[in-house]
């Protein structure tokens, strides 16, 4: 077998494989994808947890007072903080 430099080929056909350092680093990138996400779901989380728990206090009653034109506000108003969030 004789030594021939790689400029004598075409390099068009890869044979279907990647080296280990490319799979490497497209595992690093998403592990750090993976991790911003598991950032923005705990933040959603406790951005809501906050409403859940209060609807779950005096489960006794079967009516939440919650005055109209207040209850319009605070939910657009945490809608956009939370579409905010989302997009930072």
């Amino acid at each position: 077998m004789t030594d021939t430099p790689e400029d004598d080929f075409s390099m068009e056909f890869d044979f279907g494989f990647t080296s280990e350092d490319e799979l490497k680093a497209g595992e690093l990138e998403l592990q750090d994808q993976l991790g911003a996400t598991q950032v923005k779901l705990e933040g959603l989380r406790k951005m809501i947890m906050p409403l859940l728990l209060q609807l779950k206090k005096n489960p006794d009653k079967d009516v939440i007072k919650w005055a109209g034109a207040d209850r319009v506000k605070q939910i657009d108003t945490f809608i956009k903080k939370m579409d905010a969030y989302i997009k930072s």
